[in-house]
C-alpha cells in the first residue's frame, strides 16, 4: 500500500491487536473502515503516540486531498479534523489517514524544536 500523505510504502503492524498499516517515511498510519474504534476497544490508547482520544469526533471540513484511497483507490481523500489532527478520510470504505509523529522522539519531553532538531540531524545522516 502507498501512504496517501507522502507517497512512502506502508507496512503492516500490530497494534493492540489490530493491524494497522504504517508509513516508514511520515510515520501516519491508515486505519481501514472500523479499526480506529477496534483499536479504541482493545485499548490502543498507549501503543501509539499521537492517536486521538475515542470520543473524539471526525469533523469533516469539505476538502478534497486530491488523491486517491491507498485501500479502495475508489474515491478522492476528503480532509477532516479530528480533535487536533487534520486526517484524510474515504467516503466509500471510510478508511482514515492519520498523521503521527516520528515515534523516536518524544515531542513532550524535548519540545517541538528539539523534535524538529532530531528529524533534520536524521535527514543529513541519511544524506552523508
Amino acid at each position: 500500500m502507498i501512504c496517501p500523505s507522502c507517497s512512502g510504502p506502508m507496512a503492516e503492524e500490530s497494534h493492540a491487536g489490530v493491524r494497522l498499516d504504517h508509513c516508514s517515511v511520515c510515520f501516519g498510519v491508515w486505519f481501514d473502515g472500523g479499526e480506529l474504534e477496534a483499536y479504541h476497544a482493545a485499548g490502543g490508547s498507549s501503543t501509539l503516540r499521537g492517536v486521538p482520544a475515542s470520543r473524539a469526533r471526525y469533523e469533516p471540513t469539505g476538502d478534497s486531498a486530491h488523491v486517491r484511497c491507498p485501500r479502495c483507490e475508489h474515491d478522492i481523500l476528503r480532509t477532516g479534523v479530528i480533535a487536533r489532527y487534520r486526517v484524510m478520510r474515504c467516503t466509500t470504505c471510510r478508511g482514515l489517514f492519520l498523521p503521527l509523529p516520528n515515534p523516536r522522539f518524544k515531542t513532550a519531553e524535548i519540545g517541538v524544536v528539539g523534535s524538529a532538531i532530531g528529524v533534520l540531524e536524521e535527514i543529513i545522516g541519511a544524506l552523508f
